[in-house]
């Protein structure tokens, strides 16, 4: 898959069901599929064969796993032609990926970050979103979150779920699963017996369980 773009790397979901181009379009910021790789020396460590699948690579620039749900919940911003608002805790990839596409797309995105122990590489990315968002709030507790979501809505706001995560934007890992399924047909890895994932707010273990059982 050298050389692809995000603009023609392949989405199994599209070739499978493809009324959804229509239905949940995407703005295409990622590169698929992202590679699968063995890790012989921790497999070794554990008597295990390890393999890993590269979603850490999936944005050219940032994002890591948040760019497969950011393609269907910008494209659905864009759509409704919306600046966004979206919450995080302080120094959160999260918030990061959410202004940097933001601006990349020409959608402005308001930040409402949470405070949190912050170390030095949280503090980075406190700096990188704040410089990158329109615009940065921060509260000393996650309560307020509600009130000023709520009140954005009301202002006309496109609402990120927390961590990126609802219906639309689990396709993004509904193609996961599916690219799994591929990589494994192609013999690219061997069938794994056990899949796993860091569990959040849910949507990548929700759409990789839904993409592997397709």
């Amino acid at each position: 898959m050298a050389g692809l773009t995000p603009a023609d790397s392949p989405r199994p979901l599209f070739d499978r069901w493809p009324i959804l181009r229509e239905t949940a379009p995407i703005v295409p910021i990622g590169t698929f599929p992202t590679p699968v790789q063995p890790l012989r020396s921790l497999g070794a460590a554990w008597n295990l064969d390890l393999w890993v699948k590269r979603d850490d690579i999936t944005g050219t620039e940032f994002g890591g796993n948040k760019v497969r749900k950011l393609e269907f919940l910008l494209a659905e911003a864009r759509r409704q032609a919306r600046a966004v608002w979206a919450c995080a805790v302080t120094g959160s990839n999260w918030a990061v990926a959410v202004a940097y596409y933001g601006r990349t797309l020409g959608i402005p995105v308001d930040l409402h970050l949470f405070r949190r122990p912050m170390n030095p590489y949280l503090e980075r990315n406190l700096a990188l979103a704040r410089s990158l968002a329109r615009s940065t709030s921060i509260s000393r507790t996650v309560l307020t979150v509600p009130l000023h979501g709520a009140a954005r809505w009301l202002r006309g706001r496109f609402i990120m779920p927390p961590g990126g995560s609802n219906a639309l934007s689990t396709l993004g890992y509904i193609n996961a699963g599916l690219e799994v399924a591929a990589q494994v047909a192609r013999g690219d890895m061997p069938r794994p017996d056990v899949v796993v994932a860091a569990l959040g707010t849910g949507g990548t273990v929700a759409g990789i369980l839904a993409g592997l059982r397709l």
